[in-house]
């Protein structure tokens, strides 16, 4: 029920809500009456109004809401209005009352969301403005002159909103740009995301009942100054996006028009209220035109507020306040609006007040069904407090204690374990609290301090315009403010570059790709819908994304393979080892425990490694117990074997799912039996099975390792004028299209037993994986094929299995690469190679990384069979050669040419390639470096880029920092690789060249500034970079670096078994080195200094007898007599 006024107002006027009746309403402020009780009336007269109670049924549409104040109308009037209003409350409350929905809208001009680096805003402007949006609890906000290139999102978990964009190309102008600001619980409710219609329209839709949706449209409107045709343009597109919303739709239109459309409602009645502001220009015009084709209505104009809380600009020559910022709705959803108003404490360093309107609608929450819910991780940090630690082990102690022994099968133990290390892990440690993203995270608290005082300066400041006090007091907090915010900012960003340079220095690389992380800054992630299976249609919606994503990754994780049998069969069968069948002790499992790395994400059992490590002898020995169950039983628990697979970015197209590589998340539990079985497979199985060109995951191997090898047999095929053919070659989905049944056979043939080959099919029979993405979770499917991909266990079968492959491809094969080489003599002399009975000959067919493989010959008729024979051994073995990615590369002999080489697999001619990229490193079919160093420079160029919005153009980051950073993450990606290089004084000039550029440019010098490279150098606290020579071998090159940093290279050998020992013993010998080539070169300027100043007359006299020179140059034809 809704006590109403029937005062004959006329149609037009329906959305009037403040409109007067005939001598009556005087007011602005509203009072609707609640009723839900029965039929009865309450009339009275009210100067001319009939004042009815009446049912929703029977209201009219010439209805209009109540509005009074408490002047204006007679004192009987108010009585009545009392009564009626008593009437209607004592009715209302005979039913339960419900809890009215509501949706709050924003509109706001922010001016810029780009951090730069001016004094005029601070940065992380995306927190800030969340900040202000929490305050007014803002739902969703449209925002303007976002200025941000391309499209995408941005999370600001503290704040609790999502922003999104749409701006112009990264290579034009940005000045315009819209966007939303979503509270990201809202988010979560919306089935799609925003979607960019160009630089100035942004459209959302979102569902607020099972059969009808609401659409919000963000607009920026071109400013009074710009062209005709762009503001034909932009309403052109905007009535195209207003006609193509359904007409069923809820709409809102949010933005900055730059429009004023004055305050004559008679003229635009039903487009405008009575309460307009200002007068009308060129652009409102084409605003309220707009909006009467389209039934659309203006609701600031429909409260009768202070003109402080309509206007939204003030003119920075004029200093009038201006309407210019606005939400629209269709005409006949106006009663869903509750208010729209300015807010004049919303401050975030813009010229633009934030326009705040509350609507009666709500979201209906999507209905999916989910997999899996993803658990909240536990506060394992807390683990480092040694009190914490035990508390933990106390608290699940006693949880054993008290359940006693566990009982059932491994499933059941597991289950009843994981139970109560999830109650003792939840009541001792507690969630995890999120990790900074940066400087602003971190001094979150401090921050809000700083705001609170500025925005209670600014309010103060807004109530007294006209105070001189309170402007300079605002001013000065505000200045304050931003020195401060510059001071916590140049603190983290010093912290961060020495963890990086610590890292970097330690070989730490999971901490120093941790660290590196954050140096960049947080990821923005892309909003790119999905192409469907077939390519033909793009995915826009949540629920059809996570599908297709279940689709690829079912499709990649299933590729169908065969095997030959007779293959299998000619492995050679190898002594069983019944030593791995015995159960594992419990020492095997602490010293799994202890290899699993820390900090990794947990499977779906959501136990961390931490847990693991901190457990008690109690634990540990519940745990053991559980672990041996499995392997008497042969029966593994479901959630050793599940997997949640995660879509990672590579290259390319984002909306081609192959652009995308798959991480697995597994239990940390079942990645500890997995170590344990990996321990025992590599001591006694895998070692002596793999060859020794195989360094993919082996201990004390690494990638520089095979870089190193490729680069020896060049330089050594030159120096000794012989051909060199190599072909790099590409498996498709290696590790997704390994046979798992010919796996167990090449197991059982190394010497495997039953049990144990059974304990590692247990981890993938029966296996299922579903797919997480941006917070969803698919339905699960099932993964019949490959090597379980995450599991510690996938790399090391895989280079057993792909051994059998090569072992049968090049059985009893003589072709390829001879090497000559002895292990008891000195690096440098090579007089000891002609001892033939004391040095060892060795054939060289290939060079292997994990599947990354390269095969070799001198002659292409021998590289040929060779490639037949693993072509055909890849194929018995149900591996697949990518021929498109597979390439060929000659290295002729010194002095000769010959045709390129053709090589083919299965009637295909390989491509042939002068440059090859293996393992991150170049190889030039010369042997020179000029394409690597090139890379090099490029690769360090594009890292250079990433650090110059965010580190090298700030000015409120010290240069000392700015210089740390440079060295732990441009120099790095640099020299990546260098230890395998043979060094030419012009690589060394390029790789300087790009160095003082890097520094100039991190300083800010130009060359017209006439500043020295030294004087660059003494300013960035860098010592020059050794200039070495020309036309020297590898070893030449380390000869002489040895000889520079001080040490013997007859230690050499025995020196570098230390890696630890060795770098330490290169620093010091490097600063050794570069402290007495500075102390030269400031002697010899001391020198030319005083020679420069010397009279004419001097005499220079000889140290090694009693004659006296009359000239330097004397002096030195006379020091030549003496050596003679």
């Amino acid at each position: 029920m809704l006590l109403t006024c029937n005062s004959g107002h006329t149609p037009g006027n329906d959305f009037d809500r403040s409109a007067k009746p005939s001598e009556g309403h005087t007011g602005a402020r509203k009072k609707v009456w609640p009723s839900t009780a029965a039929k009865g009336v309450a009339s009275r007269n009210a100067s001319s109004c009939h004042w009815t109670l009446t049912s929703a049924a029977e209201r009219s549409s010439r209805t209009c809401c109540i509005y009074y104040k408490s002047y204006g109308v007679g004192g009987g009037a108010k009585r009545q209005h009392a009564a009626a209003g008593r009437l209607a409350l004592q009715c209302g409350r005979k039913q339960k009352e419900t809890k009215e929905k509501k949706l709050i809208f924003g509109s706001w001009n922010i001016r810029t969301l780009l951090d730069r680096d001016t004094t005029e805003r601070p940065q992380r402007r995306t927190a800030l403005i969340a900040k202000e949006l929490a305050r007014y609890r803002i739902d969703i906000a449209a925002l303007s002159e976002t200025r941000f290139a391309e499209e995408g999102l941005i999370c600001e978990p503290d704040g609790g909103y999502t922003f999104f964009w749409k701006g112009k190309a990264e290579n034009e102008d940005r000045i315009h740009g819209v966007g939303f600001a979503i509270r990201s619980t809202l988010l979560r409710l919306m089935s799609d995301l925003p979607t960019g219609i160009n630089e100035r329209l942004m459209k959302l839709r979102f569902r607020i009942s099972k059969s009808r949706h609401a659409t919000v449209i963000s607009a920026y409107a071109p400013t009074l100054t710009s062209s005709d045709e762009d503001k034909e343009a932009f309403y052109e597109n905007l009535d195209s996006v207003i006609k193509s919303t359904p007409s069923s739709d809820k709409l809102v239109l949010l933005g900055d028009f730059n429009a004023r459309i004055g305050c004559d409602s008679e003229t635009w009645k039903g487009v405008m209220g009575p309460h307009g502001v200002g007068k009308l220009n060129n652009n409102g015009m084409l605003l309220l035109t707009m909006c009467a084709e389209n039934g659309l209505t203006v609701t600031n104009t429909l409260f009768r507020l202070a003109n402080k809380y309509k206007t939204s600009w003030m003119h920075p020559r004029s200093k009038q306040w201006h309407l210019i910022d606005y939400v629209i709705v269709r005409r006949r959803d106006i009663r869903d609006v509750k208010i729209t108003r300015a807010m004049r404490g919303a401050e975030c360093w813009t010229d633009h007040r934030l326009i705040r309107a509350i609507l009666a609608l709500c979201i209906a929450p999507t209905q999916r069904k989910r997999a899996k819910l993803i658990r909240a991780k536990f506060d394992t940090k807390r683990l480092q407090d040694p009190v914490k630690r035990e508390a933990f082990q106390q608290h699940l102690d006693d949880a054993l204690t008290a359940h006693g022994p566990l009982t059932g099968d491994p499933n059941d133990k597991w289950t009843q374990y994981r139970k109560m290390v999830t109650e003792s892990a939840k009541a001792i440690l507690g969630p995890k609290q999120r990790n900074h993203q940066d400087w602003f995270d971190e001094n979150n608290e401090a921050i809000s301090k700083l705001l609170d005082k500025k925005r209670q300066a600014f309010i103060e400041l807004q109530n007294d315009i006209n105070s001189t006090s309170k402007k300079d007091r605002f001013k000065q907090l505000q200045q304050t403010a931003q020195k401060e915010l510059r001071e916590m900012q140049d603190s983290w960003w010093d912290r961060k570059a020495e963890e990086v340079q610590n890292h970097a220095e330690s070989n730490n690389a999971k901490e120093f790709y941790s660290s590196l992380k954050a140096v960049y800054g947080p990821a923005k992630p892309s909003i790119t819908p999905l192409l469907s299976a077939d390519g033909s249609t793009l995915l826009k919606d949540k629920a059809n994304i996570i599908e297709r994503w279940r689709e690829h990754f079912s499709t990649l994780l299933n590729r169908p393979s065969t095997v030959d049998p007779a293959a299998l069969n000619s492995i050679p069968q190898k002594p069983v080892v019944d030593d791995l069948d015995l159960p594992p002790s419990l020492d095997e499992v602490m010293k799994a425990i202890k290899q699993t790395s820390s900090g990794k994400a947990a499977g779906g059992d959501n136990i961390p490694a931490e847990l693991h490590k901190a457990a008690g002898p109690g634990a540990l020995g519940a745990f053991h117990n559980i672990l041996t169950s499995i392997w008497e039983e042969e029966n593994m628990p479901q959630d050793f074997k599940d997997a949640t697979v995660v879509s990672i970015f590579k290259k390319g197209n984002k909306a081609d799912c192959g652009n995308y590589r798959g991480i697995s998340l597994l239990s940390i539990a079942g990645k500890i039996l997995a170590r344990v079985i990996l321990n025992r497979l590599i001591s006694l199985v895998s070692e002596e099975a793999l060859p020794e060109t195989q360094c993919g995951f082996r201990p004390g191997r690494s990638t520089i390792d095979m870089v190193f090898t490729i680069r020896q047999i060049q330089e050594k095929c030159i120096e000794q004028h012989k051909d060199l053919f190599a072909v790099f070659i590409d498996l498709t989905k290696a590790f997704d299209t390994v046979n798992r049944e010919a796996l167990w056979s090449v197991l059982s043939k190394l010497g495997c037993p039953r049990k144990f080959t059974n304990l590692i099919r247990l981890f993938h029979d029966g296996m299922q994986g579903l797919v997480l993405s941006n917070g969803d979770t698919s339905a699960p499917f099932d993964i019949s094929n490959g090597v379980k991909q995450g599991c510690v266990l996938a790399p090391v079968l895989f280079n057993l299995f792909f051994t059998c492959v090569l072992n049968h491809a090049l059985r009893d094969l003589d072709r390829g690469i001879y090497l000559r080489y002895r292990l008891d003599g000195s690096l440098f002399d090579l007089r000891r190679l002609n001892a033939r009975t004391k040095t060892i000959e060795r054939l060289v067919h290939d060079a292997l990384f994990a599947d990354d493989c390269a095969l070799m010959a001198h002659t292409e008729p021998d590289l040929q069979i060779i490639v037949d024979r693993f072509a055909e051994a890849a194929r018995l073995f149900g591996l697949m050669i990518s021929l498109s990615k597979t390439e060929v590369m000659h290295q002729p002999a010194p002095g000769t040419s010959a045709p390129p080489p053709n090589v083919s697999i299965e009637g295909t001619e390989l491509k042939v390639v002068e440059q090859f990229k293996y393992l991150g490193s170049t190889i030039s079919c010369d042997g020179s470096l000029d394409k690597e160093i090139a890379q090099r420079i490029s690769k360090a160029s594009q890292s250079l880029g990433r650090l110059r919005a965010r580190v090298i153009n700030n000015k409120n980051i010290k240069l000392e920092t700015k210089i740390k950073v440079y060295k732990a993450v441009v120099l790095t990606s640099l020299l990546y690789g260098c230890e395998t290089w043979t060094t030419y004084r012009k690589y060394i000039k390029q790789l300087e060249r790009f160095h003082m550029r890097s520094l100039r440019s991190i300083m800010h010098i130009k060359w017209q500034d006439r500043v020295t490279n030294l004087a660059v150098l003494d300013r960035a606290g860098l010592g020059q970079r050794n200039t070495g020579r020309p036309k020297k071998r590898y070893k030449d090159c380390i000869k002489d670096s040895l000889k520079y940093c001080g040490i013997p290279p007859a230690q050499l050998e025995a020196q570098a078994q230390n890696r630890v020992g060795w770098r330490a013993a290169v620093k010091k010998g490097c600063k050794s080195f570069e402290d007495h080539r500075r102390g030269k070169v400031a002697a010899a300027r001391q020198r030319r200094k005083e020679a420069a100043t010397a009279p004419p007359t001097a005499s220079f006299p000889c140290p090694n007898c009693p004659r006296v020179c009359g000239s330097r140059i004397g002096l030195i034809s006379h020091l030549r007599s003496h050596q003679r």
